[in-house]
C-alpha cells in the first residue's frame, strides 16, 4: 500500500512540474483572446491560475486542463 502512495504522489509532483511560467502564460493568453484587457493581468491572477492548475492537476493532465479552458473561453466566444 505504501509503494501505490508514493507511486501516486510521485505522478502528482511530476504533474506539478509541469506547471511551468509558459503554461501559466499560454492560459493568460486565452483569457486575452477571449476578450480580457491585457492590463487587467496582474501577479495575483497569474498565481490564481498556477494554484488553480495544482490543485486540478490531481485528477488532469495540464494538457488535458489547457484543452479544457481553451474549449469553455471558445464556447463562451460563441455567446
Amino acid at each position: 500500500m505504501r509503494d501505490y502512495w508514493s507511486e501516486i504522489e510521485e505522478e502528482l509532483q511530476e504533474r506539478e512540474k509541469q506547471i511551468t511560467p509558459e503554461v501559466i502564460e499560454e492560459v493568460v493568453q486565452l483569457f486575452i483572446e477571449a476578450g480580457m484587457i491585457e492590463t487587467e493581468v496582474s501577479d495575483s491572477l497569474k498565481e490564481r491560475i498556477r494554484l488553480f492548475l495544482k490543485k486540478e492537476s490531481k485528477w488532469l493532465t495540464i494538457d488535458a486542463l489547457l484543452i479544457a479552458i481553451k474549449t469553455l473561453l471558445w464556447k463562451n466566444e460563441k455567446n
